[in-house]
């Protein structure tokens, strides 16, 4: 494919050359067709053809062909609308063996027929303004991929600087009875290679250009019009949506861009332990020592808890596992302000070292793994965590804001999986040279028989002297500098009072990580002065805390001061965020148990046919049990004050009051109260169906006096007859108080 000739095809009236229409059936069989199989998404050659001669209506067609010799080898099909001088790509293709060969012929095809489109359009006296096309969304149900895959495809227009326009796109049917395609993104590409500027677009100018389009299509939709009329404001509605304050649409990068890169960094998280089998060996640890947690433990817990027989937690490291290879998503998307974002990854494989940890909770008897991934490094080999690894990890546990998903997709199988979590979305390449999902993975290292649920909290640590960004935009000469001399002018950075020295790129970067959200460029002065408020200042570090993420950032010129090469991180942050984390997960189950509680005593107020007086005295009894249980759990489960020192208390306690342990500590003290108040209004309710009932029987003593003295002479029948009469009466009108007084 050396001598590569594009060339486009004429009108429609030069169609009819032999030479040409074989060039065409060529293209639409063996190229055409096969890459784009989806007859929803893939129009008639003829009515492409059809459109090569410009007329009144819109748009005008072009095809450029890519031959070599009497072989087409590819082909790209645009579309011109003249009224707001947009093109639209609207199908590209190579030969299957061409596709992501190293020569990259995709790209020179996509730029030698921009070329000559861009020529025969100057030829009519007009110019090219915007350059759109289409793209799979790897999320959305894709029934056929042709050729490529879905991100090949996106990674193609990401390299040749396109960018997604952050809307919710739906293309019109393409054939009459046809659907409508709604697993699409819209892009825009630039008109040059040179324009590397920002791109933007005016609301105005999609507005036009979509409205073209629809209209372009409306032909097809003349049996469902109200349908067509409905999407088509839809989607003039969500550019609304997508103009900023400055009147434009900011374009959405397609491929991720880091700036940073940070070698000595760990993210931890922790597992809820739901069950663990007898033979399992984590169940011989229990009590006992490790010889790694020991000494932590012994000087962080105080002196009460330091007693053996009386400690409360046990922390054990089982094992680090080094140099493995753990595999990044294919891809992602989250949601900011209402708007929904997507990226690639850039790199799809980083080589790590993973640290297994496990906490024994005696009051509770409960279990937590912890597992914490650091960046291999040894004398010869090393690797990195650039930001954006960072905030992956971290909203897996640390956040939800942004409702982040996650995609791996593999190529080959043509498979793939969506996950919230990066437990689930991450996976880690196995003996047999397979990666495998963490889940997985974890099981097998901790030898079966364990089940656990990736809990939403975790610790992060960042090593500012690691911190290396690039110091130019020079794709051709990247350096990369020390982005920090010494802690001061960190701490100096975020507390200055001046907006320029606080919105630094690194200061934005940073609350993306303690936060857990991706959109962190659109930080400013006073949102990251708030975030850092819940900052715990030691002499050499930082400690924040944002909803169930801990984040530890320090200064040093080696490992760290107190980070444990097993362990892989700061035992002293370590484990106070597993103590916060066992809390949380009694309050949760506590919270859970009580809501259902007083859920069915609800659903029993309301049901007239269930007042009676042996269901009052069963339903007291079991809210009293359920009240004492509940109790018990508060007063002897959760741990409290069990820290000596003031710098572990200060975490404790701002980690209690930020993930919201206090206040579901007030919400289940409060509710706590309601079930003692109906506890007690049912037995009340019950004595008050017991007095009665022996009221009745006195009722009835003294009615059998009066009746046998005044009816003495009477038939005994009559006599039974008018005590019952009486005394249903009297029972009637007693019970019928009763439930009048009583509350729903």
């Amino acid at each position: 494919m050396s001598n590569i000739i594009y060339k486009i095809v004429p009108s429609q009236e030069s169609v009819k050359n032999t030479e040409l229409e074989g060039y065409i059936n060529q293209f639409e069989n063996e190229i055409y067709k096969p890459a784009f199989p989806d007859e929803n998404e893939r129009e008639d050659i003829k009515d492409i053809l059809s459109r090569l001669k410009r007329t009144k209506d819109e748009p005008q067609s072009f095809i450029v062909l890519a031959l070599e010799g009497n072989t087409v080898m590819g082909g790209l099909v645009a579309d011109w609308y003249n009224k707001c001088k947009s093109l639209e790509i609207i199908y590209i293709a190579l030969r299957r063996e061409y596709c992501g060969h190293k020569e990259k012929y995709g790209k020179k095809l996509y730029y030698s027929s921009l070329a000559i489109i861009k020529d025969a359009i100057n030829k009519q006296n007009e110019q090219v303004k915007y350059v759109y096309a289409e793209v799979e969304d790897p999320f959305k149900d894709i029934k056929s991929n042709g050729f490529t895959d879905p991100i090949i495809r996106l990674r193609f227009f990401a390299s040749l600087g396109a960018k997604r326009i952050p809307i919710e796109y739906v293309q019109p049917p393409l054939k009459e009875s046809g659907e409508y395609a709604r697993n699409l993104f819209l892009i825009s590409i630039p008109i040059s290679k040179s324009d590397k500027e920002e791109m933007k677009i005016l609301p105005r100018d999609l507005g036009d250009f979509l409205s073209d389009f629809y209209e372009g299509l409306r032909e097809n939709s003349m049996n469902d019009l109200a349908t067509f009329e409905y999407e088509k404001s839809k989607i003039m509605n969500e550019i609304k949506m997508a103009t900023d304050y400055n009147g434009n649409i900011i374009l959405d990068n397609i491929l991720e861009e880091s700036i940073f890169t940070i070698s000595n960094t760990s993210v931890a998280a922790h597992y809820t332990v739901k069950s663990i089998s007898e033979e399992n060996a984590l169940v011989k640890h229990n009590k006992d020592f490790c010889r790694f947690f020991y000494s932590y433990e012994s000087d962080l817990l105080n002196y009460r808890n330091q007693i053996s027989e009386e400690r409360p937690l046990y922390s054990h490291h089982l094992k680090t596992v080094r140099n493995v290879c753990l595999q990044m998503p294919s891809c992602y998307k989250y949601t900011s302000e209402g708007l929904e974002y997507f990226r690639i990854c850039k790199r799809r494989e980083v080589k790590v070292d993973i640290s297994l940890n496990i906490a024994y909770n005696t009051l509770s008897g409960k279990y937590l793994l912890s597992v914490v991934i650091k960046p291999y490094e040894d004398e010869k080999d090393k690797d990195h965590f650039t930001e954006l690894d960072i905030i992956r990890l971290v909203t897996g546990f640390g956040s939800r804001q942004e409702k982040c998903r996650y995609l791996n997709y593999d190529c080959k199988n043509r498979s793939s999986s969506s996950s919230d979590l990066w437990m689930e979305g991450l996976k880690i390449r196995s003996d047999s040279d397979f990666f495998v999902p963490m889940a997985q993975w974890l099981s097998a290292e901790l030898g079966g028989g364990i089940s656990f649920i990736c809990q939403g909290t975790g610790v992060s640590e960042l090593d500012l002297g690691s911190i290396t960004c690039t110091c130019t935009n020079n794709d051709t000469d990247k350096k990369r500098e020390k982005l920090f001399a010494e802690f001061s002018s960190f701490k100096d950075g975020i507390l200055s009072k001046d907006k320029k020295a606080t919105e630094t790129k690194w200061n934005k970067v940073l609350c993306g990580i303690i936060l857990g959200i991706f959109d962190y460029k659109r930080m400013n002065a006073a949102e990251i002065h708030d975030t850092f408020r819940s900052a715990v200042t030691f002499d050499s570090s930082y400690g924040i805390l944002c909803r169930g993420h801990l984040t530890k950032i320090y200064f040093s010129t080696d490992k760290g001061d107190d980070q444990d090469e097993d362990i892989l991180i700061s035992p002293y942050f370590l484990v106070p965020s597993t103590v916060l984390a066992f809390n949380e997960e009694l309050l949760k189950g506590l919270l859970n148990r009580i809501n259902d509680d007083i859920k069915n005593e609800e659903i029993f107020a309301n049901d007239n046919s269930h007042k009676k007086d042996k269901t009052f005295y069963k339903r007291s009894k079991n809210l009293q049990k359920e009240y004492k249980e509940i109790s018990a759990d508060l007063d002897k489960k959760y741990l409290r004050d069990i820290f000596q020192y003031d710098s572990e208390q200060k975490i404790y306690k701002c980690g209690s009051s930020w993930r919201g342990h206090d206040s579901m500590l007030s919400d289940i003290n409060t509710k706590l109260h309601s079930i003692a108040d109906t506890r007690d209004y049912y037995m009340k309710e019950y004595n008050s169906g017991f007095d009665m009932d022996q009221n009745m029987l006195l009722l009835c003593l003294a009615f059998m006096q009066i009746i046998t003295a005044v009816l003495t002479n009477c038939n005994v029948f009559i006599m039974i007859g008018s005590f019952f009469v009486v005394l249903v009466a009297c029972w009637c009108i007693g019970r019928y108080r009763i439930n009048k007084n009583r509350k729903p």
